[in-house]
């Protein structure tokens, strides 16, 4: 049976070190059987990066034949957004040139179910999300929201084509299945390289978005 080789990993910084714990064990217990890690630490100094790496090294010996990479890039930026798209490339670069079927985009406070890969792969696309949460702060609304999002009809006259985008509601996870969304984060994303090899991950400094929504403008 045939495994595509897939790469497993995300940006990270010190700055998220309390769901780092968590963020390991999900991924000691990935049940399929052809994945390498990377984590690309932008913290400005090493000692988060060699956290990491001394249990890369344990995990290595686990998984014979197999790897898990620590980059600390040493990108220095005091824009977060800046920091985040220069990983991710960094990891881009890698599944292209070491030829790697798919980029798994794990984010260190995103923990799935064991067998996540599987069931994203049955799935046959290009690009496919899991659902989780993200918070969503306003001075009016704080509570925890899906990242994924689907188009609404509204009746702001200035709205592209009288629809805005907002997030999906627990109604539409049922029945289980693939389905469209306008939106979602990368959070818990496989990407295949064909996609790769055409999209870069990118933001525009004017508008207050993150690269996982210029990435899926990218697809448009």
């Amino acid at each position: 049976m045939h495994f595509p080789r897939i790469l497993v990993g995300c940006p990270t910084c010190d700055l998220k070190a309390d769901s780092l714990d968590e963020f390991l064990r999900g991924i000691s217990k990935l049940s399929y059987p052809n994945f390498d890690v990377i984590i690309e630490d932008n913290s400005s100094s090493p000692s988060y990066a060699n956290r990491l790496k001394d249990y890369a090294a344990d995990w290595e010996k686990k998984h014979p034949g197999r790897s898990f990479r620590v980059v600390h890039s040493g990108y220095i930026s005091e824009y977060a957004r800046d920091r985040v798209v220069n990983g991710r490339n960094i990891i881009r670069s890698i599944v292209l040139n070491e030829n790697y079927d798919y980029f798994f985009s794990l984010e260190q406070d995103v923990v799935p179910p064991n067998n996540i890969i599987e069931e994203l792969l049955e799935s046959k696309k290009d690009v496919v999300s899991g659902v989780y949460f993200t918070k969503k702060f306003t001075p009016m609304d704080k509570k925890y929201v899906f990242m994924a999002g689907i188009a609404a009809e509204t009746t702001n006259p200035v709205s592209e084509k009288n629809l805005i985008l907002q997030p999906i509601g627990i109604d539409f996870l049922f029945p289980t299945r693939v389905a469209e969304v306008m939106y979602c984060g990368l959070g818990c994303v496989l990407i295949s390289r064909r996609v790769l090899e055409k999209i870069t991950f990118r933001y525009e400094k004017l508008h207050k978005a993150w690269d996982d929504i210029f990435f899926l403008y990218g697809l448009t």
